[in-house]
């Protein structure tokens, strides 16, 4: 058993070595055209690294203020801890869920008061 493990990793990290190799001439790299994608699909991607960029944020402090709470005399359930972190983890990502939509109408908003201004 342990020839054969050492033997599969062996070829595992000798595998990148007989890649086989590219001209870097012939691949080039093209950029993303302005009009490629429906403003809706940028939109819904600020929004998607908003949730999970803020996610990281969010779940700590809920972790953090559910503790406090519970230190200063809340009764906020803290068995099974299983449980106890899937609710956390919930609360947590309603939070960053309102942010991204938070900026979501913050970005309306000031689009509608740009074009406002433009129709003037």
């Amino acid at each position: 058993m342990k020839r054969f493990l050492a033997t599969v990793l062996i070829l595992l990290l000798l595998l990148p070595l007989a890649a086989a190799e590219t001209d870097s001439t012939t691949v080039t790299y093209e950029p993303y055209q302005s009009g490629e994608f429906p403003q809706w699909a940028y939109e819904l991607r600020r929004g998607e690294t908003l949730f999970f960029g803020s996610l990281a944020i969010t779940f700590p402090m809920v972790v953090l203020g559910w503790n406090g709470i519970n230190l200063m005399g809340g009764d906020l359930p803290t068995s099974p801890a299983f449980e106890t972190t899937l609710k956390q983890a919930g609360v947590a990502c309603i939070l960053s869920f309102g942010i991204a939509l938070a900026d979501w109408i913050i970005g309306e908003v000031q689009e509608n008061r740009q074009n406002a201004k433009q129709n003037y």
